[in-house]
């Protein structure tokens, strides 16, 4: 399962592709118009989505054919499902800025995780743990000096 590039075509008009791979079809996967950054599940049951105006995350059940929301909020993105497949971890928007949240499968429920340490986070997911996991993007003009010691 892939999305499409952000940008190569109108928001509105991204879609979901199935490939599969064994005789090399493609197909696209129902209603999932307006949608990209698919993930499967790790029983492969579901796909989680993010909306392109990053504000719903979604769920595609394979065997009922249909999308149902999880949750809803502003600058949805980096959904990451738990090993065990109960939960999709995600950064959004929260009262404090970026945070990261997890969303329950069975019933949607939503809790908050953590605030993200910094104001712009590059990416953020889970480890397998289920610990929260936080990239920040360094340039290289924030890096004043570096030591190198050679055994």
């Amino acid at each position: 399962v892939f999305g499409e590039r952000r940008q190569r075509k109108p928001d509105s008009e991204m879609l979901i592709h199935l490939l599969d791979l064994v005789d090399g079809t493609e197909s696209i996967l129902p209603d999932s118009r307006g949608k990209w950054s698919p993930r499967w599940s790790p029983d492969g049951r579901y796909i989680v989505a993010v909306t392109t105006d990053f504000r719903s995350l979604v769920l595609f059940d394979r065997q009922a054919q249909r999308w149902t929301p999880l949750a809803s909020g502003s600058d949805i993105d980096d959904a990451t499902w738990s090993l065990d497949g109960r939960f999709v971890h995600f950064r959004a928007r929260g009262e404090n800025g970026m945070a990261l949240f997890r969303v329950r499968i069975r019933d949607a429920a939503v809790d908050p995780l953590a605030v993200c340490p910094y104001p712009e986070v590059a990416w953020a997911g889970v480890a397998p743990d289920g610990s929260p996991l936080v990239l920040h993007s360094t340039r290289i003009e924030e890096i004043y000096a570096m030591d190198l010691k050679l055994p």
